[in-house]
């Protein structure tokens, strides 16, 4: 997965974060996790616009893995978080197998995320949201494809019981959770890019 040209920030309000990795490294954000056989890095070999993106890769080794960058927030009670990303090899080969691209965490607890999943044989993009200290899921209509880019978006609202998330992928919504209980971990404060919980 490549990422380029991230953005963070509430709508109709001041931007709290954008990076497009043009420093060359992860310079501008909090960190990096990676797990072992993984990797991230920051590269000049394709990016959505600028000169470099950043490149997270897996081993396929199997079970749960993970390589991303994350950022630290204030907490919000409402956030948009918006990347680029280019899938040039996925390894979802089975029913359950997935990849999400970005993931909010509220502490030390994840309350949103959006991705791939296969389901029923067929890959789609993937919403997953807190609804109380339980998860609610949604999926596309359609299927992505591998080597494009999409311009993905993700809106996550705290409430306890009007929360919502949305996913938009190229402007369009393709799926959507509303009416939940997505308060119960507090405001978001992190945000999380690349390959987290790649399954």
């Amino acid at each position: 997965v490549k990422l380029s040209d991230s953005y963070i920030g509430p709508e109709s309000a001041s931007t709290v974060f954008v990076d497009g990795f043009e420093s060359g490294s992860f310079s501008a954000w909090s960190g990096t996790t990676v797990t072992s056989g993984e990797s991230g890095t920051v590269v000049n070999t394709l990016s959505h616009d600028g000169s470099y993106s950043a490149r997270f890769t897996s081993n396929g080794g199997g079970g749960w893995e993970n390589a991303y960058c994350y950022r630290d927030l204030s907490s919000y009670s409402e956030l948009y978080a918006r990347g680029y990303f280019y899938v040039s090899q996925s390894g979802i080969a089975d029913d359950n197998d997935r990849h999400q691209f970005m993931v909010l965490t509220a502490g030390s607890s994840s309350v949103a995320y959006v991705g791939w999943k296969r389901v029923s044989g067929v890959v789609q993009w993937s919403l997953i949201v807190r609804h109380g200290t339980s998860y609610v899921s949604v999926y596309s209509a359609s299927s992505p494809s591998l080597n494009m880019w999409y311009c993905v978006e993700l809106h996550w609202r705290g409430d306890s019981v009007n929360g919502l998330g949305e996913l938009w992928v190229d402007g369009a919504l393709v799926c959507s959770l509303t009416g939940k209980n997505t308060a119960a971990y507090g405001d978001v404060n992190q945000v999380r890019y690349g390959l987290e919980y790649l399954y």
